[in-house]
């Protein structure tokens, strides 16, 4: 790291990683991740493709660490549509 971070140990990053996968038809989707009710992560999904794909989200958290002092609920809040206007792909 650079010399102006601090001493080594003394500072901490907290990241969020999620991995997901979806093939076939389906357009882009808003998604949502949230933590005690406080929304921690907003993004949209990549449209798949035909023969799939993977994705993965890596976002800094830190400064929620307050937040995850105490147990509670993670929430990914991510609508998905099957069967309208042939859309077969899942999240």
């Amino acid at each position: 790291p650079p010399n102006d971070c601090g001493t080594p140990g003394s500072r901490a990053t907290t990241t969020l990683n999620w991995t997901a996968t979806s093939a076939d038809r389906q357009f882009d989707r808003l998604s949502t991740i949230s933590f005690h009710n406080v929304e921690i992560l907003r993004t949209s999904t990549p449209k798949p493709t035909q023969t799939g794909i993977i994705y993965t989200y890596i976002n800094d958290v830190t400064r929620y660490i307050p937040l995850f002092a105490t147990p509670g609920t993670l929430i990914l809040d991510l609508n998905n549509i099957i069967g309208v206007q042939n859309l077969t792909g899942e999240y």
